[in-house]
């Protein structure tokens, strides 16, 4: 009778054992795609703001743009940047909603305060007149969100 006790919580034993076991190793797979998951996901959102920080720029550098007295994107007037702005804008939300540290959303902050700063200076000047600090203003801070968004998702430097 013992024997027949001894092996039937033997087998529970290891049966229970196994669940447990499977169960943590479904769970640690699970995670690592919901890691996966997140990171292809932020990883989208920040080349989607790129690309649209890229066309708000080209939008404000046409020559036919229209100057704005005031808007959301600033008091004084300015290019309107039209649906690139507010795409930026919009994303701009979702990195701060969804980045893991604060540097990328600071970097995307910097970003986008340099093109509200081009809009301002195309509003005064035309579309070849822009200073050149205003332009390389605009062209380092989406350097910078670059480097430091591909750093956050384990990319490295895009180039120097």
């Amino acid at each position: 009778m013992m024997e027949v006790v001894l092996s039937t919580a033997g087998a529970l034993l290891g049966v229970a054992l196994g669940a447990a076991l499977t169960a943590r190793a479904q769970t640690r797979v699970w995670h690592l795609g919901e890691t996966a998951r997140a990171t292809s996901e932020r990883r989208r959102v920040y080349a989607d703001f790129l690309a649209a920080q890229r066309h708000w720029r080209a939008a404000v550098m046409d020559p036919d743009v229209h100057v704005m007295a005031a808007s959301t994107f600033s008091r004084k007037p300015h290019a309107d940047g039209g649906q690139a702005a507010l795409d930026v804008l919009r994303l701009r939300m979702e990195i701060e909603l969804s980045a893991p540290s604060a540097r990328v959303p600071t970097a995307a902050r910097d970003a986008y305060r340099a093109t509200i700063a081009l809009a301002e200076a195309r509003a005064v000047h035309p579309a070849g007149g822009v200073p050149e600090e205003i332009l390389e203003r605009c062209r380092r801070a989406e350097k910078a969100f670059a480097d430091v968004a591909r750093e956050e998702l384990g990319a490295g430097a895009l180039w120097s």
